[in-house]
């Protein structure tokens, strides 16, 4: 079995009050399952992730999903800001947002000194994607990934590995200042 760690797995009851998880597996025949699991209604959106559907960044607690859905919010970061996570109205990760809608890059910021960009640079061609290029660096250690589009495969080299579909780069925050940030990629059916 192949996996991608997009969380941290844990044991039945130990999931902390507002914690999450998200595992994707996948099986020799290339089928893939995400699953998501809550201890908050809906999930605190503590993961970064780039939405294919929408081309947006978003905090989400579902990285199969970035832009999210009634079962699981997410917050569009679409520019520098505190976003807040949680619906009390407070700031919770702040977030510096630079590029252009094409080649954007987004950085959190924290008090821990955790260095970390998400970067996407993506083409199009008649409307549908053609290629996306994604970068992740936390404290110097860049992982990239590659989609091509239909009309190409529909494939992505994510981890040295050409997968079927779209995996999209994330970054798993454990609180709004995050004390470790977590690289992962997730299939965006």
């Amino acid at each position: 079995m192949h996996r991608r760690r997009v969380g941290v797995a844990v044991e039945d009851g130990e999931l902390p009050a507002g914690g999450h998880q998200a595992l994707a597996t996948q099986q020799r025949d290339r089928a893939a399952a995400l699953t998501v699991v809550s201890s908050g209604s809906g999930g605190t959106p503590l993961i970064l992730a780039w939405d294919k559907d929408t081309r947006g960044f978003y905090l989400c607690a579902n990285p199969a999903n970035p832009a999210g859905s009634p079962a699981n919010p997410a917050v569009a970061v679409n520019a520098s800001g505190i976003y807040d996570i949680d619906g009390d109205s407070i700031g919770d990760v702040t977030v510096v947002v630079a590029g252009t809608a094409a080649n954007r890059t987004v950085s959190v910021t924290n008090s821990h000194g955790i260095t970390n960009t998400l970067q996407v640079r993506y083409y199009l061609r008649s409307g549908a994607l053609l290629y996306v290029y994604m970068y992740s660096t936390i404290n110097g250690t860049l992982n990239t990934a590659m989609y091509r589009g239909p009309l190409y495969g529909d494939q992505t080299l994510v981890d040295g590995e050409y997968e079927a579909g779209f995996w999209g780069l994330t970054h798993k925050l454990d609180a709004g200042d995050p004390t470790s940030i977590e690289y992962g990629a997730a299939l965006q059916p």
